[in-house]
């Protein structure tokens, strides 16, 4: 099952036009201290699962991890559990970086 993605010039979009929405890392603490992008909540993928009950699954959720594969297995993972409105970021924060927020440091 594949799930959503969404593009790095869409959700820019949706930062410009305040759209509602929860943008969720799933890296691990050590790579969010480095770089993240502003808004999002922290949620290891090693976590997640365990969390899934406090989020609410009639949300918009943008999930993103460095380059997109824990990305795509969270988004499986949420909508296994009934989360309907998932996408991951194509290309993780290192696409964010490259094509729109040149300042966030690389790693």
């Amino acid at each position: 099952m594949a799930t959503g993605t969404i593009t790095c010039k869409t959700l820019k979009r949706y930062f410009d036009e305040e759209k509602p929405f929860v943008l969720l890392d799933v890296r691990d603490p050590e790579e969010f201290e480095l770089c993240r992008i502003d808004g999002s909540i922290l949620t290891p993928l090693s976590e997640l699962e365990d969390h899934l009950p406090d989020f609410d699954p009639t949300k918009d959720y943008v999930v993103y991890c460095k380059l997109g594969g824990r990305g795509e297995k969270a988004c499986l993972m949420m909508k296994e559990k009934g989360f309907s409105k998932v996408r991951n970021l194509q290309g993780g924060i290192v696409t964010w970086r490259d094509k729109i927020e040149g300042c966030i440091e690389q790693y």
